[in-house]
């Protein structure tokens, strides 16, 4: 369950976590989508998206103060209880974007994960089949920007 949620689940009466994402780093994953066809007919839409992305987290970087009390009024709770939400989040930089994109054999790569994810998915009778994922990832507007903001 995500944060805020999950805090106030655990304020219940006889409630208690049984686990959560820590016990399973790379499992839990948020990405950035967007269908297909916005991507064929739309690309420099979507790279304008990514490039918003990036300006949101340096601006967070370099605002830290402000972006906190934005944030933490957006989710409902106190700054305090966002700090906590935030020091189990790790927001990838461009770097790690461009690594997670590559193939690999361990949850640091996006492909790695959602074949493993899948595959548990069938094996558990949650799904039919594992979906094709040589359309999913598409890192040209991570590598585009990458491109034009050299570190």
């Amino acid at each position: 369950m995500f944060a805020p949620f999950t805090t106030q689940a655990l304020t219940r009466p006889g409630s208690k976590e049984l686990f959560s994402s820590r016990d399973f780093p790379g499992a839990i994953s948020d990405h950035l989508v967007v269908q297909r066809q916005l991507v064929d007919e739309r690309p420099d839409d979507v790279q304008a998206i990514v490039n918003t992305w990036f300006d949101t987290i340096d601006h967070i970087a370099a605002n830290r103060d402000r972006s906190l009390e934005i944030m933490s009024k957006r989710a409902a709770v106190s700054v305090e209880d966002y700090k906590e939400y935030e020091a189990g989040t790790k927001i990838f930089g461009i770097e790690e974007n461009l690594k997670a994109m590559q193939p690999g054999n361990d949850m640091t790569s996006l492909t790695y994960a959602a074949d493993s994810i899948s595959n548990f998915l069938v094996e558990a009778g949650l799904a039919q089949q594992t979906p094709d994922f040589s359309r999913l990832f598409d890192d040209r507007f991570i590598k585009a920007y990458a491109a034009a903001n050299p570190s």
